[in-house]
């Protein structure tokens, strides 16, 4: 199954955009855009950062990366990706 579909069963709606190397995700909670998570694929590992929609200031996964909001996720699959996914937002909303 693809992240979108995992990514589609803990969230109601999710935009999803290719961006050359990474992935964007904006991840809708109530109808409205709550986070936003990028991924990439590197040897072997995805790595993601996730932040909040309302804390970024732009949906451009290259800048995401500088800015300092947000958490990181390393995992070596899609499923280890989304438990982890679960861990960071709950320490995002804690951040609120």
């Amino acid at each position: 199954m693809s992240l979108k579909a995992e990514l589609s069963k803990m969230f109601g709606k999710v935009y999803e955009e290719d961006q050359g190397e990474y992935k964007l995700y904006i991840l809708h909670d109530r109808g409205e855009p709550r986070f936003i998570l990028c991924v990439e694929k590197i040897e072997g590992f995805i790595v993601g950062k996730i932040t909040l929609f309302s804390k970024s200031t732009s949906t451009d996964c290259y800048s995401l990366e500088y800015q300092p909001e947000g958490l990181y996720i390393i995992a070596s699959s899609d499923n280890e990706l989304i438990g982890r996914l679960r861990d960071k937002i709950n320490r995002l909303v804690l951040l609120e």
